[in-house]
Formats: structure tokens, C-alpha cells, sequence
């Protein structure tokens, strides 16, 4: 272990840029961390966030690395230096999982507030708020293919929500437990 490189806090989530040859990782100490895929060497440290980092999306193409943290914003990193590029504030609860869609040029994020939220990903401006699901939103994904957003909640539900315009299309209930 380095004392005076890793992590003050555990872990929360971690990805990888090949690209980069980097990993990064997301902790509790609400940083996050750039290091070497080869050596294991820390590059650089991230601050920013007032509360610990709970998730993270890395965008090859716009060269950024998205951050989701329970302060309840996003924020974007650029990838080579960790300097910051944008916040995205307007969740009134933690932020539980990001998705980025470069086609469409934008980040989506999941709170606890039982929202969902659509951002340009270059300028981090709000552009669609879905609302429906009765409890938090533990994870969503993006199908390019049939432009949608999929995301799960507490509310043992699974919403379908179109990928530009943020309208609901589908609700699938009766799950006999919340979705993980």
C-alpha cells in the first residue's frame, strides 16, 4: 500500500481507458484517481466532488471522464490532465449510476431522487428531466440501436424513455424485487 497515494476511503467504482492506457478509480474520500494500467502508478488525483464518488462513465471520443458522486452532481474530467470541464447540478438526491451517449451527445444520470436526467455533454446544460419511477434509480442503460433509455428503480420498475426527447414510452412493473 502508498500511504501517500491511494485511496483515504473505499473504493466505489472504477473504469478503464485503454485508449489512455489508464484506470481510474472513485472512492468514498470523494476523489477520484488516474493510474497507470501497467505499473499500477498514481498519475493525478481529481477534487471536486464534496461527497463520496459513486460512479463513472469514461467518453473515448470526447476525451472526458464523468463522474456521479452522493453531493448530487456529475461532473467532467478530461482525461489526460483530470482538469474539470463541467458540473451538472439539478438532482435533488445522490447520483446512483451515469450513462453517456456520444451519439447523442449526452451524459444521463440516476438519482435517488427518482429522476433521471439528460446533459450535453460538452456544456453540462440540462436538457430533459424524466420523471415516473416511485423510488431511486439504481441503474440505466442506453440501446443506440432502439434510441432508448432503460432504467430500473426501487419502485420495482423498468422505464423505457426515448433517447431524445426524454418522454416515458414503456413501464414494466411487477417485479417481486428491486432490480439490482
Amino acid at each position: 500500500s502508498h500511504p501517500d497515494t491511494s485511496h483515504n476511503d473505499s473504493v466505489q467504482c472504477l473504469k478503464i481507458s485503454e485508449e489512455e492506457g489508464a484506470l481510474f478509480t472513485g472512492s468514498g474520500d470523494s476523489t477520484a484517481k488516474r493510474w497507470n494500467l501497467k505499473t499500477g502508478k498514481l498519475q493525478f488525483t481529481i477534487e471536486g466532488h464534496a461527497d463520496s464518488i459513486q460512479c463513472m462513465k469514461i467518453s473515448e471520443q470526447e476525451g472526458a471522464l464523468f463522474t456521479g458522486s452522493h453531493d448530487g452532481t456529475a461532473r467532467s474530467w478530461d482525461l489526460k490532465t483530470g482538469a474539470p470541464l463541467a458540473t451538472m447540478e439539478g438532482h435533488a438526491g445522490w447520483i446512483a449510476c451515469l450513462a453517456v451517449s456520444e451519439r447523442e451527445g449526452a451524459l444521463f444520470t440516476g438519482s435517488e431522487d427518482r429522476t433521471a436526467k439528460k446533459w450535453d455533454l460538452n456544456s453540462g446544460k440540462l436538457q430533459a428531466t424524466m420523471e415516473g419511477h416511485k423510488g431511486g434509480i439504481q441503474c440505466l442503460k442506453i440501446s443506440e440501436e432502439e434510441r432508448a433509455l432503460f432504467t430500473v428503480s426501487t419502485d420495482k420498475t423498468l422505464n423505457r424513455w426515448d433517447l431524445k426527447t426524454g418522454e416515458l414510452q414503456i413501464t414494466m412493473a411487477g417485479f417481486e424485487s428491486s432490480i439490482r
